[in-house]
């Protein structure tokens, strides 16, 4: 109700959820997790420069920052892609030095399919790669969020898949699929392999907020079907997040990186 730059998908108590999922809070062991200063978020990235560079799941956690951000100052758009709409690339191409050297999905001949998981490896690695030999790397940090789970239940999005839980599920029953979760080790993989480049050679910092495993339990605090549907009429939102909700403990954690440097 208060934040100007809310989006109506992320709006689930304005389409009819109820608030119930707001009321839980993530406690890691052995300590307590600060609460969101946004004035202390703002005196960090003063002069400096913030991008978040993903798909729409990365642009949740932007407008959960902004919300929050809110509290204090609103922002100023100054772009904005008029269509705003996903897009889907369905047969992609690899390569490397400007050689193709694989596919995804492709099933042509004389060229190596890769896997999925092979290919996302991949790409971290080439663009931690080039982040790192940048000039001006060394007033860098670099900040790699792992993979978020999606819960669908009795199908996936596009074939009646919903997510009407209504509280957290335990650790023991946490939904998280296989995928998710080896996307999630080998951000981790590279990301530590940076890390000890950094240690040996130089450069940019790196963190890692390795969210994959707390969020596997929230299957409460998806939009489901209390989103502003308009293009999608009838399906489930059971991959991005609700506004205000436990995606908020991301950029507390991102704060708590920021603060450390």
């Amino acid at each position: 109700m208060t934040c100007p730059t809310i989006p109506d998908s992320k709006n689930c108590a304005k389409y009819g959820k109820q608030m119930d999922y707001v009321n839980w809070r993530w406690k890691p062991q052995g300590c307590d997790m600060a609460r969101f200063q946004p004035q202390l978020f703002l005196n960090i990235v003063q002069g400096k420069t913030l991008a978040f560079a993903g798909d729409s799941i990365g642009r949740n956690q932007m407008e959960s920052l902004l919300c929050l951000l809110s509290q204090v100052e609103a922002p100023t758009k100054v772009h904005s892609d008029t269509k705003d709409k996903f897009i889907t690339w369905k047969t992609n191409y690899l390569y490397e030095d400007g050689k193709l050297i694989g596919c995804i999905y492709c099933s042509e001949d004389n060229i190596t399919s890769f896997s999925v998981i092979s290919a996302i490896q991949r790409v971290f690695r080439t663009a931690i790669s080039n982040l790192n030999s940048r000039r001006e790397s060394r007033l860098q940090l670099t900040v790699v969020r792992t993979a978020t789970p999606a819960h669908f239940e009795n199908g996936q999005w596009n074939t009646g898949g919903t997510c009407n839980r209504t509280e957290p599920v335990g650790e023991g029953t946490a939904m998280t699929s296989t995928s998710e979760r080896e996307i999630r080790d080998v951000q981790v993989e590279e990301a530590n392999r940076a890390q000890k480049e950094k240690k040996q050679k130089g450069g940019m910092n790196i963190e890692i907020l390795d969210i994959t495993k707390l969020m596997s339990m929230r299957p409460d605090a998806h939009p489901g079907i209390h989103w502003n549907n308009e293009w999608m009429r009838g399906y489930s939102d059971c991959s991005h997040w609700c506004l205000p909700g436990p995606i908020d403990m991301w950029n507390e954690l991102l704060l708590a990186v920021l603060y450390k440097y």
